[in-house]
Formats: C-alpha cells, structure tokens, sequence
C-alpha cells in the first residue's frame, strides 16, 4: 500500500482573542496543529539552506531548500521551521529522502483525507503553528531520518508585493530554533518594468531593534546599475560561520520603488490579461480631520503607553499646518481633550493647537477597563458635529483612528451589539475608522469588523521595543489623503468588462505612497481593436483619466504574414511594439482564419496568468461581499471558482491541501540542481514583557523640605516601572543651589526633580560606577551631548561640549538625547539660561516621557558637574 503525507495549510489570524483563552488544537486527522513553542523537535544538524527569490512586477516567488542531517546514533523525526508572509500562497512543497524525491500536489480538503485514509500511517508529517510573529505563517516541516541520513525540504511561496510609505516592502526571516545554520546562501533578483529607484537592504539583528536604524547592508549585497541596467537589481548574501553562530534568529528587509509615469498608472498586458498598478502619489493631498481615539484602560499601562505617547507626539508632529484634529480616550468612561465652550471650534488646527495637544499626550496616565462602545460613538457624533458646524469643508478627508489593546469590559460588552450599533451610527457619515491592535491581548477580530465595516483597514501593533515606530508607520499609510470614491471601467472595444473577469475596481480612500492594483482578463474568442480604462475620483479637483491602448505595430510581423505588405486589422494582434516602452495590446489565443492555430503561452504569458490567479483567489475569498455586491452570486459560485483556480495554479488555500504519496502518481523526478529561492518574511517578535528602557538611572532621592525631592547616597541600576506613573510633579521656575558630589556620600544637589528622571531598565545604568567616579578632589568634567529632532535618538544629531546659550536652528526642537561623559547638563526652555529647567545625568534619553518637560521646549543647555 501507498503511504502518503497530507500538508494542509490554513488562512487564519495570527492570535485570536486573549491569550489566557488557550489555543485549541484542530481536530484534523491529517494536520497537527500546535503552539510552537510546545512542539517536541529533533536537533538535527542544518547543513545547508538555500534561498532564492524572483520579483518581477511586484510579484515575488520564493524557494526555501534546507538539507538537515541526523547525527544521533538512532532515528529520530527532525524538524525545521519556516516562516512566510500571511498573505502568501505556498504553491510546492517536496522533500528527499534516500535518493527518492516526494513532490507534492493540491488537492481538495476532501480528495486530501480520502487519499490518506486509503494509505498506510505516514512517516512524515509537516505541522503548521501559530506564529506570534508580525503577519506570518509558521510552517513546521518533519521527517522520520535514519542516523546519520539526510533530508532535503523544498518550499515554493508565492506572494504580490505591497506598497507602503512608498515602497514594497519584502521581508525574509531565518530562524532556525537555536539549530545552527553551517551555509547559508540568499540570492534575490528584481526584474520589474519600470526603472527601479530607492533600493535598500537592512539586516535587523534583534526583536526590539528599531528598522529605521538597522544595519544598512545595500554596499555589501546589493548589485544594481542605474545607468546600464535600470530595471534590475540583484541582492546576494552568504553567510559568514561567525555570522551563523552568533545569529540564530534575525530578519533581512528588502524595500524599493520604481519610477511611474506622472499620472502614477503602470499597465502590463501578455497572454489575453492585464494588470493595473495606480499610486496617486502625485495628485494634490487633501485636507484631514482626524480623531484619535486612544485606549488607556491599566492594560495599557507601561511600555505600551509610553510607545504609544512616542508614536502620537512623532504624529502631531508630522501633520500638516492646516490639518484638523481631536483626541479622545477612555477607559470606563470617554473624555475629550476638548473642552469646548459655546460658541468655540470642536475641533483643533494643528498650526494653533500642536503644543497644547503635546503637553496632553505627553500626561497621559491609564486607569479603568475599556469601553471601546462608548469611545466609537462618541468619536462619529464628534465627527458628525464638526462637518455640520461646517468646519471643514465637502473636500477634507475625515477619519478616526482607533487604538486599544485589549477587549470590551465595561459599557456594552457584547462584539455583535458594539458593531451594530457602530455601523448603524457610521451609515450617514461614512468615515473610515482605522483599527491598531495593541499586543496579543487585543480583540482583534472585533477591531477588524469595525475597521472593514466602514471600508478601512486594521493592523496589529506588536508589543516590542519598536512598537512605537510600528504606529508612525501605520500613520504615514494614511497621512496623504488623495482621493475619494475612486472607480476603475475596463473596456474592451467600448463595451466595460464584466466584473467577473476583474477583481476589485472601486476603492472608497487612497492614499499618496501607496498602490492599487486591479487584474482582469480578456475575452480570448473575440479580437480586440481597442483597451480602455478610465479612472474617476474626487479629489481637490474631480478626476477623470482616460487610457486608450491599440493594437501592437512593428516593424516585423509574425512569420505567417511576412507575405503581406500591409498587415489586416486582426492581424496586427501576432505584432510586436515598436519599442520596449511602447504601451500595446500584444496577441493573444488568436490565429488567422485558414491558419492553423500554433498559439502557445510564452514565460511572460505563464507568469501573467499566475499573477492573475493570485489576485483573483484572494479577490474572491477575502469577504463574501466582493461576490455579492458585484457577481450577485452565492457563495457556493465565488468558492468555486477560487477552488478551481487554486488547484490549476496549485494554490494552496484554506480550500486546499497539499498531498504527498509515494506512487508514482503524485512522484516526479527533479535534478539535483541548485534551486532558485527567495527569502521570506518575518514579523517583528513579540515579547510579553515589562517595561523596560535603554535608558540612565537617576539615583532616588526623598523629600526635601522645600517640597522638591533630593537624591540619596546611593543608587540602583534597576526601578520598577510602576514609579513611572508618578510623574506629575513640577518643575520650579529657578534653579537651586547646587553643592558638590563627593566619592563617598554621592550627595547631589536638591535641584528640581521628578519621576521622570527615573529610567527603569534591564540594561546596566548609563550612570558610571562609584569606582569610575571616585577621587578625593574631583576635577573639571568632560563629555558632550547628541540631541536628536526625532525619539529614539533617529535622525541628524546636533553634537556639543560645551555650555550653549542658544540652540539656533535647533531651538525648540528636542525630542531625544545621549549625554556622554561624566557631566551632568541643565536643559532650559529659555535661552541665555532662562526659564524653567530641568537637570539630566550621563545616559540615553529616547522616549519623550523621559524629557517631557523639555521636550520640543529646549532652547539652552549648561554643562555641570553631577
């Protein structure tokens, strides 16, 4: 009897609900499905993995090749993880073991469990897992090996690239569970239609670490001639042993652009379909009216609330002068920033309320539970009252952003009801409400209903040391309103494509450094004379683009028409453009009457196709309304087309599955060639951890008489984060008498100082030791200081040694530093010394909540000894 090996994959989110709700397993007869950290594993050697990828028109396909030895002296099932993107589609998967392949095939979830009843017990096995990873999928392959023996895993992915902040972002994850990686080889090539511009390569060696300051690694592996060779680029990397024993896990992250035409359309045609790339980037912005709605209910309490106050002061700051905005939070109860009077403006310009809404973001506290009912009500009867007080005009862009980390447990508490009542509110207004997920704690099931309910998006934010840039980066998909109530017509000698042959042609927002893409097909029994697409939307002027593409003439014909001298209309479909830019319907699946027909797909025809599928399937079954709202079908209709395409293209999708059997019948023969792959996404790590800062200690301090607190003698490197909710006390207006630290008291001055001073952190303190500090008789200090304009030390830095009187162009503009050195600095919000002030000692200071009482305020800084 034949034995096989089923490999069934499933769609699904990556955490679902609490954490403390357990996970269940699947009862799947042919999957085992488990949290990945309780999956026992055979350590076997990775001798080598092999990593190619293929990008053409924003579409990439990656192969994964990993050969793992056993070297135990008994046989033992090995193991190896792989990651890929949520939104792909793994398309092969097939291992060797013994000299014998095993290739698998897609089959329906029903033929896959037929296939495995009839076959003896399976010596294989593939788990998939939850990943508590960013937007992946956790693939965990397995394979009874003999000692000493080998097997080869071979994974095919297939994904379409997205558009974010002005870039495609491909991300490739190593993680190999602590198992050390002897080779390993990533080779990435791009071979896109238009010219590439702004390609970078990072590595990113730590869960925390902030991308935008991550090793920049294009000098190294990035092979790329603007000149020569515009359209191509090359990524080839080979790790050093001393690479693959210190690296275990760590992330490559691929980002570029291409140059579009001005109208921001890209068109490409082969094999009888098309695909649509629009990036409104450069059409005029619109105005907006924001409504930020922010969560802080205790959960939030920490480090979650400290990147989230990061994340908005970076926001505020990069909105437009004329931009509108409100703030709203809640816990069990919903509390406006403002307040306002009769007759006053419900709403703020960021021009005239910037500094006022910083200094309320930089206090906020978190109390209470979450009533995130209440919230969203009260956010759309906000919305609502600013557009009939006439604000803002038909043309600016009203939306509301959304942050929570957790579920309902106050007010209205069922997820049913809340939406309801949302969508109900929501009907007349239509304002597109933006969903973040906070940690593995939040609803996001629920935030993704609100968010898709009213045509916009969710994003989970995962709790790490970059959370913060997590949220800017999500801030920027929407900061550049473009257009509103965009629709795309597809005609085909002027009559419009049925939409059964298109995928999504209306979007109610777009955005600037973003894209859009529609796919479609063409009737291939009918010739075509003429491809028209037209593009409406609002925007700061109403648009109307029309695209006419005819017919492809060359200046050679196809060999069976050579005879003629002047080709016929249906003819010119065998032609070829005059150029490689020129824009033309090429042929497809036509042939001249008395000819016999000698149509075959050409590699761009095939890919074309793939591509199309792609889009079509997760067209199809992302929502059940695509299909009722423009196919009026059942569901049963859309299922089955995606089911059919996914199993000609060998798709695997929540319909399908992969089956593996050793007959012939599913076994082909593969050369032991090298294959082509690509490397692979992997999310930013999430940790579920206490607060914790890269930041220096303050040494604690009591009371004083006069009501401000004075340092002690002695200091630890380590606070709890709970002293960082105490942070409202005062600074004075002047400065107080300072007296001498000595080595053996350490006794500072009773300047003014609060909590804020305070940095809990797991590192070592940036406050020197008692032995680097201690002499009888202290000399002069020394050091300088690295202000930045953004936090987390991002950015140009200004660089100084000395005492400054005014910052000049720097002037109030500080929102992180780094005092190096032995000195202590005082940090005005006058110049020549004047006004308040606070003093910082030798450390990192990244956070806003650390200077809050200096930050965007700083205009002179004096050099003192601590």
């Amino acid at each position: 009897m034949k034995k096989s090996l089923i490999v069934s994959f499933l769609i699904f989110g990556l955490v679902q609900g609490r954490p403390n709700r357990g996970f269940k397993r699947f009862e799947d007869p042919f999957l085992r499905f488990e949290e990945s950290d309780k999956v026992d594993r055979g350590r076997g050697e990775i001798e080598r993995m092999n990593i190619t990828s293929s990008i053409q028109m924003r579409y990439a396909i990656t192969k994964v090749e990993t050969r793992v030895k056993n070297a135990q002296n008994e046989t033992q099932e090995i193991f190896f993880d792989v990651y890929i993107p949520n939104e792909a589609f793994v398309s092969n998967f097939s291992m060797t073991i013994k000299n014998t392949t095993y290739v698998a095939k897609v089959d329906t979830k029903e033929s896959a469990q037929a296939i495995y009843d009839n076959s003896s017990s399976a010596s294989s096995g593939l788990v998939q897992s939850r990943a508590e990873f960013k937007d992946i999928k956790h693939i965990q392959f397995s394979a009874k090996v003999d000692p000493g023996e080998k097997v080869t895993f071979l994974l095919t992915y297939e994904e379409l690239l997205v558009r974010s902040n002005g870039k495609y972002d491909y991300q490739l994850h190593i993680m190999s569970k602590k198992q050390q990686i002897k080779n390993l080889f990533i080779r990435i090539k791009i071979n896109e239609t238009l010219p590439l511009r702004d390609v970078e390569v990072k590595k990113i060696n730590d869960m925390n670490e902030i991308e935008s300051k991550a090793q920049d690694m294009s000098n190294e592996v990035l092979f790329y001639d603007e000149k020569n060779d515009p359209k191509f680029a090359k990524i080839e990397y080979i790790a050093s042993p001393n690479e693959m024993t210190q690296n275990h896990e760590w992330k490559l992250a691929l980002k570029y652009d291409v140059q579009r035409p001005l109208d921001g359309n890209d068109i490409q045609i082969a094999g009888g379909r098309f695909v649509h790339y629009f990036a409104p980037d450069s059409l005029p912005s619109l105005p907006k009216h924001i409504i930020f709605v922010i969560d802080l209910s205790g959960s939030m309490h920490g480090r979650k609330l400290t990147q989230t106050i990061d994340a908005m002061t970076t926001i505020l700051e990069k909105m437009n002068p004329e931009d509108k905005f409100n703030i709203l939070v809640f816990s069990d109860m919903v509390s406006n920033w403002i307040n306002p009077i009769v007759g006053s403006s419900l709403s703020r310009q960021v021009s005239e309320s910037k500094r006022d809404a910083l200094e309320y973001v930089l206090n906020l506290k978190s109390r209470g539970g979450t009533n995130i009912n209440d919230a969203m009500l009260e956010a759309l009867e906000v919305a609502k009252l600013v557009k009939t007080s006439e604000e803002i005009d038909d043309k600016t862009q009203q939306m509301i952003v959304f942050l929570t980390d957790g579920e309902a447990t106050t007010g209205i508490t069922d997820n049913e009801a809340i939406k309801v009542n949302i969508k109900s509110k929501n009907a007349e207004l239509t304002i597109p409400i933006y969903g973040l997920a906070f940690g593995n704690g939040a609803d996001f099931n629920l935030i993704k209903d609100i968010s898709e309910g009213s045509e916009a998006f969710a994003r989970r934010i995962y709790e790490s040391g970059n959370s913060f840039e997590q949220l800017e980066n999500f801030y920027q998909e929407i900061a550049d309103p473009k257009l509103k109530n965009v629709e795309f017509k597809y005609l085909m000698d002027g009559e419009v494509l049925n939409q059964t042959s298109l995928t999504k042609t209306s979007i109610k927002n777009a955005y600037g450094s973003s894209e859009y893409v529609v796919v479609g097909t063409f009737d291939k029994d009918s010739t075509m004379e003429n491809f028209e697409i037209i593009l409406e939307g609002q925007g700061q002027n109403e648009l109307e683009q029309s695209i006419r593409i005819q017919p492809c003439i060359a200046t050679k014909v196809h060999s069976e028409l050579e005879h003629l001298q002047e080709p016929t209309e249906s003819e010119k479909m065998f032609l070829l453009p005059e150029s490689e830019d020129s824009l033309c319907l090429p042929p497809f699946n036509h042939h001249r009457p008395g000819l016999k027909p000698s149509w075959q797909q050409t590699e761009t025809e095939v890919f074309m196709e793939r591509l199309w599928a792609f889009k079509r399937i997760k067209y199809l079954l992302e929502s059940q309304e695509n299909c009722k709202d423009t196919l009026n079908c059942s569901n049963k209709t859309f299922e089955a087309e995606a089911l059919d395409l996914a199993l000609k293209h060998n798709f695997v999708t929540k319909m399908t599955s992969l089956v593996v059997e050793a007959g012939d019948q599913y076994i082909k023969s593969i050369t032991d060639e090298s294959p082509d792959e690509k490397p692979r996404f992997l999310p930013h790590f999430y940790y579920n951890r206490a607060a914790s800062y890269n930041a220096p200690v303050s040494i604690p301090f009591k009371k004083h008489n006069n009501g401000h607190f004075m340092r002690k003698a002695s200091y630890s490197p380590k606070f709890s984060s709970m002293m960082a909710s105490m942070s409202s006390i005062p600074m004075t207006s002047s400065p107080i008498t300072s007296s001498p630290m000595t080595s053996t008291s350490m006794q500072s001055a009773t300047d003014s100082f609060d909590y804020h001073d305070l940095l809990f952190s797991q590192e070592t303190s940036a406050l020197p030791t008692a032995s680097e500090t201690s002499t009888t008789t202290r000399g002069p200090c020394n050091g300088q200081v690295k202000l930045f304009r953004s936090t987390y030390l991002r950015g140009q830095p200004m660089i100084f040694d000395d005492s400054l009187d005014e910052l000049e162009d720097f002037d109030n503009e500080l929102a992180s530093m780094e005092i190096q050195g032995t000195c202590c600095w005082k940090v005005f919000v006058g110049k020549n010394f004047t006004g308040r002030f606070q003093t910082y000692q030798p450390g990192k200071y990244e956070s806003a909540t650390m200077i809050k009482e200096v930050f965007k305020k700083a205009s002179s800084f004096q050099k003192i000894q601590c």
